[in-house]
């Protein structure tokens, strides 16, 4: 898929800046990212973006971060604060994440929609 290069794209080139805010060391990886660690950074790009446009907006705290120790469990170093700035330095990659990850579970379901409905007329 596109979008998804487009990810990865975006996700090389600011590997570092992006490190920094989700695990505080901007040489935790060293090398290029294999597809298991770039799903790994989408789920965690996701929540962020849609709790951040569907309720910090309205009531100016993110819900991941609300009960308990105030830390993601996937992202240690990742909190609130360091979302925010996230957000703010990052907003390309979270919609590239999140429209990514839309398209995919489009095709997903519209395909498994299809081959379903194919099999029903062929029999």
């Amino acid at each position: 898929m596109i979008s998804h290069q487009i990810v990865i794209r975006y996700t090389q080139k600011n590997l570092k800046s992006l490190c920094y805010y989700l695990y505080g060391d901007e040489y935790f990886y060293e090398g290029k990212l294999n597809m298991y660690q770039m799903f790994f950074m989408t789920f965690i790009a996701t929540p962020i973006f849609i709790q951040y446009h569907f309720v910090y907006k309205r009531k100016g705290y993110l819900p991941m971060f609300k009960g308990g120790s105030g830390t993601s469990i996937m992202h240690t170093n990742l909190d609130e604060k360091n979302a925010l700035l996230l957000v703010k330095k990052h907003y390309k990659w979270l919609v590239l994440n999140v429209t990514s990850l839309g398209l995919g579970l489009f095709w997903l379901i519209g395909s498994s929609f299809f081959m379903l409905w194919a099999k029903r007329i062929g029999s």
